[in-house]
């Protein structure tokens, strides 16, 4: 026990060594040293007996070359902070009580809440669906080189919302816009854009292309003229 030492606790440093160290060192004010791992048969347990908030600490090379912190605060979220220093440490990401994870965010009405872009390599896909026992309903994802949206099997795509929407039927590739249910290739709804319809145009020379204009409706039917 040497001065500001409460206890100490020395081992041999191996099989046959006579240079023992301090497996275990415990300084006046409670604090513990441990030389080597930790290791438990059912587990570490960190409490505090006051509404304190508990931590872990992380720390390389005394907190001079990366720190690690994971809190425990009032109401059962975990806050992970990260710092390359002791002074640059501040909260990346935090688990909250109900499990939502929030990556640079405090708070997320959904399971996963990200504040900055996110990325996948374009080997790989974002799926909707196949998560329990839900079936797989499309992706997003690079086929050869081509930007996919892609549903499974026979699902219709809708991009858009109302009348505004773009609509893919699954079963035959159809595509409508403004109308849910096409019944040719294109099919393009007066609803969706009022009483005229360019095909390939340029607005700043002049237009240019075809241009559709529905002259007159009636209940029998529209009149379109080019």
């Amino acid at each position: 026990q040497d001065s500001g030492t409460l206890l100490r606790f020395r081992v041999n440093s191996g099989a046959g060594s006579s240079s023992p160290i301090n497996a275990l060192t415990i300084d006046g004010s409670g604090n513990s040293t441990f030389a080597g791992s930790v290791k438990s048969n059912t587990g570490l347990f960190c409490t505090t007996l006051t509404n304190a908030e508990p931590f872990m600490a992380l720390q390389r090379n005394s907190g001079a070359n990366g720190v690690g912190v994971i809190n425990l605060e009032d109401g059962g979220s975990l806050a992970f902070d990260t710092g390359a220093t002791g002074a640059a440490q501040s909260e990346k990401m935090r688990l909250d009580a109900s499990g939502n994870l929030c990556i640079a965010l405090t708070s997320s009405n959904y399971k996963v809440g990200v504040n900055g872009d996110v990325g996948i390599s374009n080997s790989n896909k974002l799926f909707i669906g196949g998560v329990g026992a839900d079936s797989v309903i499309g992706y997003l994802g690079n086929d050869s080189g081509v930007f996919n949206l892609k549903s499974d099997g026979n699902r219709d795509i809708s991009i858009g919302s109302d009348t505004q929407a773009i609509f893919i039927e699954g079963s035959n590739g159809n595509v409508g816009i403004g109308t849910a249910s096409p019944t040719v290739k294109l099919e393009v709804s007066e609803n969706a854009l009022g009483d005229k319809l360019l095909l390939a145009g340029d607005d700043a020379s002049g237009l240019r292309g075809l241009l559709f204009n529905c002259s007159t409706t009636t209940n029998a039917g529209d009149t379109w003229d080019i």
